[in-house]
């Protein structure tokens, strides 16, 4: 099914809105200069992918529930571990804008090929490399986090089910448990490395 199938009314008319922008009657290279038109469909694909609702909710109750912002952490060390076909609906504004304006900078208008689905392509890709670089910038302490041991716990029990050692996973056993989990390959197979390597250093999770 196109994603365009699955939009609301309101997301129907952002979507014509944001094909048709001004914007794209500038060359590639000069799009990012014309700050009004920049904005103005910066705005409209933030609304569009529904974040600023979650924007709105986060700056109007971080102040008075510290619980949300435990939610928030929670939410992106889970999507560490995520497909990069969910990353899109994950919202990280730097990486947001960053995405965007690689994507207005890059865009074929005449290629036939939708805005959205051009960006949701590069947001879902730089999502899924920052995660890695935090994940990355981690390694230096090969603690497991919250998320990391949770994730870990249930790719223990899958090998458990099948009588396999963590530490003898191969890379067809990640791919096959990352689907079962519905998880990220990469991210899995991170965390197999980091785990197995504080059992042998007999370092507790």
């Amino acid at each position: 099914m196109a994603d365009y199938a699955k939009d609301s009314e309101k997301q129907a008319a952002l979507r014509r809105q944001i094909e048709k922008h001004p914007i794209w009657q500038y060359p590639p290279d000069e799009r990012l200069q014309h700050n009004r038109e920049w904005q103005s469909l910066y705005l409209l694909v933030f609304e569009f992918k529904e974040f600023l609702q979650k924007l709105e909710n986060r700056l109007n109750n971080a102040e008075y529930d510290t619980g949300l912002l435990k939610q928030d952490e929670d939410a992106m060390l889970d999507a560490r571990y995520t497909r990069r076909s969910k990353l899109r609906n994950k919202l990280d504004t730097l990486t947001f804008t960053e995405a965007m304006r690689k994507a207005v900078a890059r865009y074929d208008a005449s290629s036939g090929k939708e805005f959205m689905a051009y960006f949701d392509t590069i947001y879902a890709n730089a999502m899924h490399e920052a995660m890695n670089r935090q994940s990355m910038r981690e390694q230096g302490d090969i603690r497991l986090n919250r998320g990391e041991a949770r994730l870990w716990k249930r790719l223990c029990e899958l090998c458990d089910k099948q009588g396999i050692d963590p530490s003898e996973l191969s890379d067809a056993f990640y791919d096959r448990a990352a689907d079962i989990l519905d998880v990220d390959a990469d991210a899995l197979k991170s965390i197999g490395r980091n785990a197995t390597r504080r059992a042998a250093h007999g370092l507790p999770e």
